[in-house]
Parts: C-alpha cells; sequence; structure tokens
C-alpha cells in the first residue's frame, strides 16, 4: 500500500483525510462504534480505500513495513501513541510517518526513543 492509517473507527482518528492521498490506500481499524463506524467505512469504502478490521498484533509489523507512508490523522484528543511507537519498533522511518498538522503533541512520539526487550531487560538486570 502507498499509505496506511491505523486506529480505531471512530471521527476523532480522521481516517477520512486518507481520501486526499492518491495510490493503494489502507485503513486498519478496530473498536466498532455503530452508526459513527458504519459511515467511515462506508465513506472509505465507496472512495476505494481497502479497510480491514482487527488485524491481529503480530501481522501489524508486516502492514507497516509493507506500506510507503504511515498517516496518524488523529486529532489532539485522538490518540495514536501506540501506533506511532508500534511502527517505529517495527522498523519504520520516521520520514516515512505523516501526522496531521494541526496535532503538536504527536510530534513528540517522532522524537522520543523507542525502547525494545533488550532494554527492559538491561534496566532489570540493573535494578536487581
Amino acid at each position: 500500500f502507498d499509505v496506511v492509517s491505523v486506529g480505531m473507527f471512530a471521527p476523532w482518528k480522521r481516517h477520512d483525510m486518507i481520501l486526499e492521498k492518491t495510490g493503494n490506500r489502507l485503513v486498519v481499524g478496530y473498536s466498532w462504534r455503530g452508526e459513527e463506524s458504519n459511515a467511515i467505512v462506508s465513506d472509505l469504502f465507496s472512495a476505494g480505500v481497502a479497510v480491514w478490521p482487527r488485524v491481529p498484533p503480530a501481522r501489524m509489523c508486516e502492514v507497516y513495513l509493507a506500506s510507503k507512508r504511515l498517516l496518524m490523522a488523529a486529532t489532539d484528543l485522538g490518540g495514536g501513541e501506540r501506533v506511532l511507537l508500534e511502527a517505529r519498533a517495527c522498523g519504520v522511518p520516521i520520514e516515512a510517518i505523516e501526522l496531521a498538522p494541526d496535532n503538536e503533541r504527536l510530534a513528540e512520539f517522532l522524537k522520543c526513543p523507542v525502547f525494545d526487550t533488550k532494554y527492559y531487560a538491561a534496566q532489570l538486570a540493573f535494578g536487581i
């Protein structure tokens, strides 16, 4: 895919911003919210966007790495931290991540370190 957007099918995730992008587009979503989610998915389908519900966490790394860009269009109240850290931990370069321009809070997650299990194991060993 050229662009992937990940997150709950909810208005504050602003998956509709993927409609402004060209190429093969994918939205991976979860947490259905009744009519709100129905409307979002319907609009995405109508515009030719692929929609995959509930991709298992073990496969998300493959999705991130198989996509050219990650779009995180959530509002500043819409979360997105987990997706950004997860994608970075999978090896998605910061240059391939696009944030909504009005969400300065998420920009911090492109600057911070991403720790792995080796780091946490070393911290535990240090503490013992």
